[in-house]
């Protein structure tokens, strides 16, 4: 070992061992046996443990491991199983990718953004909506670039929502690069949704679309209707069904003009045209990539 390994290790503060083979019961380490080095851990749930680490280029990496009770239930297996076959084969600059996985170890490491957590912090923690037009613009016309082409390849991600849409940003970058994260839910077009899925969506989005429900078909539109609740989060800073006067009809939206009177009509009426009760009145990811005002 060299004295500049050693400066490196201090200067990263890691472990003197860092880069050899270690038991996996040292708990410093994740995941086990592996090069990668513990940096923090964030949001941890039930069926997942987060991890920022170190690799072993001593780049920084996200690695999500999952719990052992993610994969008691069948149904749930089945779903984890499907995450694995279909993530890493999507290549795009607005999804998040994954450089490695090892469904053995239980464990997915993707790559790292440096504000992954941008729209959830502002939106959702601090209530502040985005009032430049301009990156709005951009965050809008980024997450339809990944939906059209997860949908293009027959795929739905069936859980867009403002946690699952993250952000990096280069030093030389003015506005951050969108990237759609988190296809713990992912379904092929026309797979049927049953009670673990609706009960799965339920739990987790701010508003259902409308013809969700036990035994429905998995559909590109219903990425749509998130994506417009997503949008109007982005500029109310809430969503819909936290209206008043829709309480009680939370599919039922309100467009009052109160709300939307500084916001240029374009804006106005691609969010209306994306929350149509009936999917089929709603634009395609692609139709709304051709939209004149994203451009």
């Amino acid at each position: 070992m060299s004295d500049s390994d050693d400066s490196l290790k201090q200067q990263h503060q890691l472990p003197q061992n860092f880069g050899e083979i270690i038991d996996s019961d040292d708990e410093n380490w994740m995941p086990p046996k592996k090069s990668y080095s513990q940096l923090e851990e964030f949001e941890p749930s039930k069926f997942n443990k987060n991890i920022v680490a170190l690799d072993w280029d001593f780049n920084k990496v996200f690695v999500k491991q999952l719990q052992i009770e993610a994969l008691q239930d069948p149904t749930w297996r089945s779903q984890v199983i499907k995450q694995f076959e279909i993530h890493p084969t999507l290549d795009h600059p607005n999804i998040v990718k994954v450089k490695e996985q090892n469904y053995e170890e239980k464990k997915i490491v993707l790559e790292f953004l440096n504000e992954a957590n941008y729209f959830k912090k502002t939106i959702l923690e601090q209530a502040r909506p985005i009032t430049n037009m301009i990156k709005l613009r951009s965050y809008i016309q980024e997450i339809a670039e990944g939906l059209n082409y997860l949908h293009n390849l027959n795929y739905v991600h069936m859980d867009i929502r403002i946690e699952t849409l993250h952000c990096t940003r280069g030093p030389e970058d003015l506005i951050r690069t969108v990237k759609l994260g988190d296809f713990g839910n992912i379904q092929r077009k026309g797979d049927i949704l049953d009670a673990f899925h609706y009960e799965f969506i339920k739990k987790r989005q701010p508003m259902m679309p409308p013809e969700l429900a036990i035994g429905s078909q998995a559909d590109p539109k219903m990425d749509i209707w998130c994506f417009g609740i997503v949008i109007h989060q982005m500029i109310m800073a809430y969503s819909p069904n936290l209206m008043p006067q829709n309480q009680n009809q939370p599919t039922k939206i309100s467009f009052a003009k109160a709300h939307w009177s500084k916001y240029e009509v374009e804006l106005f009426k691609l969010v209306k045209s994306m929350l149509q009760i009936s999917a089929n009145d709603r634009p395609s990811a692609q139709q709304i990539l051709q939209i004149p005002w994203l451009q």
